[in-house]
Parts: C-alpha cells; sequence; structure tokens
C-alpha cells in the first residue's frame, strides 16, 4: 500500500467594476465560494487528504474618478533635494482630495472582521483618463501573493473627508488568481 499526489490547477479571473452606487461596500474578490468545488473528491474512500492555495498572479486597479477634486501634481523643481520630491510626492499622494480604495482580507465563513492590508489613493489626476495601481505589488515583493482556500480577500472604497466615487467615476478590479489543488490518496 502506498500514497499517490494528484495536483489540479486552475486559473481563475478577477474582474469587478464598482461605479459610485455601490462603492460603499466591500467587494469579495476571492473567497471559497469562487473555488472549484471538491466535494466528489472528499467523498471518494481512498482519498487520505485534500489541500488548497491560491496564488495571485496579477491584481490591479483601474480608477476614473473625474468626480473627486482635481488636485495639481506637486510642483517638483531641479533645486528640491531627494527628501524634498519626496515629501512633495508623499503630500500629493495621501494629503489631497482623494478616496482610499483599501485591500482587505479575512477567515471565510466565521463572520470574521475584514482586516485592512494596504490602500491607495484614488485620485483625479487632472489631465490624465485614469490611474493605475499595481496591487499585488501592494500585498508582496514576490511573483505571486499566497494564502490558503479558507480566507476571503476584498476591496473597500473609503470616504477620507472629500467624499466619495461620484456618478460618472468607476474602479475596475482586473486580475487572476490560480488555485492549486493537492489530492492525496492511498493506493
Amino acid at each position: 500500500m502506498g500514497i499517490s499526489i494528484d495536483e489540479i490547477a486552475k486559473t481563475h479571473t478577477i474582474l469587478r467594476d464598482i461605479g459610485y452606487q455601490d462603492a460603499r461596500q466591500i467587494h469579495s474578490l476571492i473567497n471559497p465560494s469562487t473555488l472549484m468545488n471538491n466535494s466528489a473528491i472528499e467523498s471518494s474512500a481512498d482519498v487520505i487528504r485534500i489541500e488548497t492555495n491560491i496564488y495571485i498572479k496579477n491584481l490591479q486597479a483601474i480608477t476614473y474618478a473625474d468626480g473627486i477634486e482635481a488636485v495639481d501634481p506637486p510642483d517638483i523643481t531641479e533645486d528640491d533635494t531627494e527628501e524634498q520630491v519626496r515629501l512633495k510626492a508623499l503630500n500629493y499622494e495621501w494629503e489631497s482630495a482623494r478616496v482610499n480604495l483599501q485591500v482587505l482580507k479575512r477567515k471565510y465563513g466565521v463572520n470574521a472582521d475584514w482586516l485592512p492590508l494596504k490602500q491607495v489613493a484614488v485620485k483625479n489626476s487632472q489631465g490624465y483618463p485614469y490611474r493605475e495601481h499595481n496591487l499585488l505589488d501592494l500585498l508582496t515583493d514576490s511573483i505571486s501573493y499566497e494564502f490558503g482556500a479558507d480566507y476571503e480577500l476584498g476591496v473597500l472604497l473609503r470616504d477620507v473627508g472629500y467624499g466619495n466615487l461620484q456618478p460618472g467615476d468607476r474602479v475596475i478590479i482586473d486580475g487572476s488568481f490560480l488555485e492549486q489543488t493537492f489530492i492525496l490518496r492511498e493506493v
């Protein structure tokens, strides 16, 4: 009697279009209900164990926010020191009109609180039709972000004193994740 290991891998797409009407609610991007149904495999008499992991391979936000007050880009001169440039860029990003897009995580199915992981500023960049944010870079320095199949990932647009999205504004979340399942069987 021995053990065999089978692997099932499936790539899933993440696509959410968040408009002003639903900007104040949490939007689930990945949760166990979006994964493959392994119940038929689990009921097989020879199955010892099933392990599933999730690897986010790509996650970005494209923001169209003309309804938020326009913000002039920082006035950076060639005489500015590196510290002054950094401070002006930070003030532009975090001390001016914006809506914060938070990336959230929680344990699925236990009525757990959402925990904020990271956030980006959604802004009207005056003259640019949209902004792109690589949300995967917020979560990891690696090529993918790994988490267990019993967790949920979501996003929330949070009013930080400048209002929220307005009619015509939208945030598109686009990405993909790999669901990798290993099945240990008695042979």
